[in-house]
């Protein structure tokens, strides 16, 4: 399963694996590593704030990377510049 360094703020997480902020904006994450908060909030804090299964999100991820960038509802790869 994905490790994410919890205590790492969402800016550095994001600039070691870019995929990981793709995946973020494809599951309808306002994230931008342009936005300020971002070197603020740690993925710990997303956790909380959205009430996510942590597990359950990372092995979502994985799965996500294995298709190559594509959640399981979509067709194609994501093409957000967003990073």
């Amino acid at each position: 399963m994905a490790q994410i360094d919890m205590t790492k703020c969402m800016r550095d997480v994001v600039l070691e694996d870019p995929m990981f902020g793709e995946f973020l904006v494809d599951k309808g994450f306002p994230f931008s590593v342009e936005n300020p908060i971002t070197e603020l909030v740690t993925f710990a804090d997303v956790v909380k704030l959205r009430h996510l299964d942590k597990d359950a999100f990372l092995a979502e991820y994985d799965e996500y990377r294995a298709r190559g960038g594509v959640l399981p509802d979509q067709d194609e790869p994501s093409s957000n510049d967003n990073l």
